[in-house]
């Protein structure tokens, strides 16, 4: 009896412990909002305003680019939307979307592209953005850079909204969070974001293995979500492009590919860890073939980086070490071939027709 009364007084403590830390962990996030508990809105990973990033200053409104010009100003406007890629992993100047500014300005162009970049965002986050936001800035056009990596899986996780418990505990959730980092923290994980170096791996190599293994049952010739995340994703670009073309706005998507789609020795890896993706079921141009149907279906302009990363890929390193994100010259390759096929398509002022 003795026992069993200290076991109880126990468990009562830990209960009111438990209950205490939730609500000091929800008011809390209350007053400074934190991406590691669950919120279905796209700032949940927003980066706040004004802080550092390897030197450079986020602006005011949480974005990886200066402080966005107001409407009425004689350069041609783009609104960037996109997830952790559009922000990115490398230094401002080195960001993909900063790059493309100068390479139009070669071109004679004078753009002002406003990367709207927020990390762990998909295709419905980006049609909000674009609605709250985006919009506000008259952009002159919209790009929307679609992770074949993950943007689909998101969409796919956003169709699925029951949450586990996991999530609808605060502090389940900042333990669970805890524990992920340590796990991936063995063998040496990189967060530096004061020293930029490019060939320092992110995760480790199981860590990273772990993480693109996570998503890529989108390459699964048979995987009976893809249909669905597809229609959904599509059905976010579709209510963009309305939107843009009343407007006058075109509408242009980028499908930036992932490193797994490039690397054999990633392909080879995958099943040694994920029994499921042995070879025979996984076709890794799947997306980008489904995509570009629908996308051409709607007669919406889009880019493939594939073929272009492809061609480069065995001559230069193009990711980061144990990153899913571009390195400096991936990042510099993109620019070149946005700039080009927005200029071949006629898609910027000085090569449409008059």
């Amino acid at each position: 009896m003795h026992a069993l009364k200290k076991a109880g007084t126990a468990l009562l403590i830990l209960a009111i412990s438990l209950a205490i830390g939730e609500v000091a962990l929800r008011i809390a996030n209350r007053v400074s909002p934190s991406y590691v508990f669950r919120d279905d809105s796209y700032n949940r990973f927003r980066v706040k305003p004004g802080s550092d990033f390897y030197g450079f200053q986020v602006n005011s409104r949480g974005f990886l680019d200066t402080e966005f010009s107001a409407p009425g100003s004689s350069s041609f406007r783009v609104v960037a939307l996109g997830d952790s890629f559009a922000f990115g992993v490398v230094p401002y100047p080195d960001n993909y979307l900063t790059l493309l500014e100068a390479d139009l300005a070669l071109t004679g162009v004078r753009a002002e592209v406003f990367n709207m970049g927020i990390p762990r965002t998909a295709p419905a986050d980006y049609l909000n953005l674009l609605v709250n936001e985006g919009l506000d800035l008259e952009p002159d056009l919209v790009l929307v850079s679609f992770y074949i990596g993950n943007d689909l899986i998101e969409t796919y996780r956003s169709l699925h909204r029951n949450r586990p418990f996991h999530e609808r505990s605060y502090v389940v959730s900042l333990l669970r969070f805890a524990l992920r980092l340590h796990h991936r923290a063995e063998g040496g994980v990189i967060f530096d974001r004061q020293v930029y170096s490019d060939d320092a791996p992110t995760f480790s190599r199981r860590s990273y293995v772990e993480i693109i293994g996570e998503r890529a049952k989108v390459y699964l010739v048979e995987w009976e979500g893809l249909a669905t995340s597809v229609d959904a994703a599509m059905a976010a670009i579709e209510r963009m492009t309305a939107i843009c073309r009343r407007r006058g706005i075109p509408v242009v998507v980028v499908l930036l590919p992932e490193e797994t789609q490039l690397d054999r020795d990633l392909q080879a890896a995958l099943p040694l860890t994920y029994r499921i993706y042995r070879e025979g079921r996984m076709d890794y141009l799947q997306p980008n073939r489904i995509l570009g149907e629908r996308l051409d279906a709607l007669g919406v302009p889009f880019l493939d980086l594939y073929p272009a990363f492809a061609r480069a890929a065995p001559e230069r390193r193009l990711y980061k070490p144990h990153d899913s994100h571009w390195n400096i010259a991936g990042n510099r390759l993109a620019a070149e071939e946005i700039a080009g096929f927005l200029a071949d398509r006629e898609l910027v002022p000085e090569f449409r027709a008059r």
